[in-house]
């Protein structure tokens, strides 16, 4: 699948099934999380691959949905503020970058995901025991989407150019 057709066809998967990860797999992961961009190159991010299905019913636990704990992986994005100094605009690029990336490789491998904002940072923090100067900033579930469907019916807002576009020519 081309980046372009995968950018059009991911969506946020809530509801997932049981499933296994290969090694392959994971590795793809930390490479696309690896190789996004990074503001400055000051790479101020930091990732743990939570696999041990007690911290991720932990973690499952803590988000607003209350996912059901049936994902093999989840992926906790922090800020690493010693970069930076402070959780600044930088090192939330980085993690964004970070994350959209990977949720297109899980996308381009089959698999499903959901970028999780809405969760306690403290209580990831406990459950991870993420060391100070590491902000807990989006968890992204892994794993076997329940319903199969691509996106290609959901539905965006046209792209309306902004009115001051044509003074900027």
């Amino acid at each position: 699948m081309d980046v372009v057709e995968a950018i059009r066809t991911r969506r946020s998967i809530r509801k997932f099934k049981q499933c296994a990860l290969d090694s392959n797999q994971v590795q793809a992961f930390k490479d696309a999380v690896r190789w996004a961009p990074s503001a400055h190159n000051l790479e101020s991010r930091k990732f743990y691959f939570v696999f041990d299905q007690t911290k991720v019913k932990d973690l499952c636990a803590v988000t607003l949905n209350k996912f059901e704990p049936v994902m093999p992986l989840v992926v906790v994005a922090c800020a690493d503020c010693r970069r930076t100094g402070s959780l600044d605009k930088y090192a939330i690029m980085d993690v964004a970058a970070s994350v959209e990336n990977l949720l297109l490789a899980v996308h381009g491998l089959g698999l499903g995901a959901v970028w999780v904002g809405a969760f306690d940072a403290g209580e990831a923090r406990k459950i991870l025991k993420i060391p100070d100067g590491f902000e807990p900033l989006v968890l992204v579930p892994i794993g076997m989407p329940t319903d199969p469907r691509r996106a290609g019916s959901r539905k965006r807002k046209r792209w309306k150019s902004p009115d001051g576009e044509k003074k900027w020519k």
